[in-house]
């Protein structure tokens, strides 16, 4: 897996701004570094294909439509985004 918490141009919602984990992904963490990588890939490729099965799809107009290129599958990521109850709460009053 790619090392996000040390990589300044990319951001990972696990890892704060000085690179400490969030209080929100502890237990998470605990679990993902004992997960085998080919677990996560394997049922991210399980997902995108209920996904796709299920019709969880977009479709991308352009002057090149061609049927079968058009459709996307919607953005998704087998990773959570984990948010606190404190920030939450602050998200849902806007």
């Amino acid at each position: 897996m790619i090392d996000l918490k040390n990589n300044a141009q990319l951001f990972d919602e696990m890892w704060g701004h000085d690179s400490t984990l969030r209080d929100a992904y502890a237990n998470f963490n605990n679990w993902l570094e004992v997960e085998e990588p080919a677990r996560l890939r394997k049922k991210q490729t399980e997902a995108e294909r209920l996904f796709r099965l299920s019709g969880i799809t977009f479709n991308v107009y352009g002057k090149d439509e061609k049927e079968n290129e058009n459709e996307r599958l919607i953005p998704f990521d087998i990773i959570p985004r984990i948010i606190s109850a404190r920030e939450w709460s602050r998200l849902s009053t806007g």
